[in-house]
């Protein structure tokens, strides 16, 4: 064997020893941390976010949950959907 296939097998071989000895990654947790986003007038609402890479909730600042509207992209005031599983927007824009 030559010296650089003896340096290819081994590389490999680290390559998988260390794909197969890595676990997930954690999610890292925030909470509360503040953010501000732009509505689509161009207005900025101070929010805080609070979760994970896998799942995050934002709210005012004074503790009232807001989803982005999907019929015109605003920050609105959240409600529990009537079954109860899910957020949706009020349409009452968050100032």
């Amino acid at each position: 064997m030559k010296v650089n296939s003896i340096a290819s097998v081994f590389l490999a071989s680290l390559l998988l020893i260390s794909v197969l000895l890595a676990g997930p990654a954690p999610a890292h947790p925030v909470h509360g941390m503040p953010i501000e986003v732009r509505q689509p007038d161009g207005t900025v609402v101070p929010l805080s976010i609070w979760g994970d890479e896998y799942h995050q909730r934002l709210e005012t600042r004074d503790g009232y949950t807001v989803v982005r509207d999907p019929r015109d992209d605003r920050y609105c005031y959240a409600e529990l959907s009537s079954d109860g599983r899910t957020l949706r927007s009020t349409g009452v824009g968050a100032d």
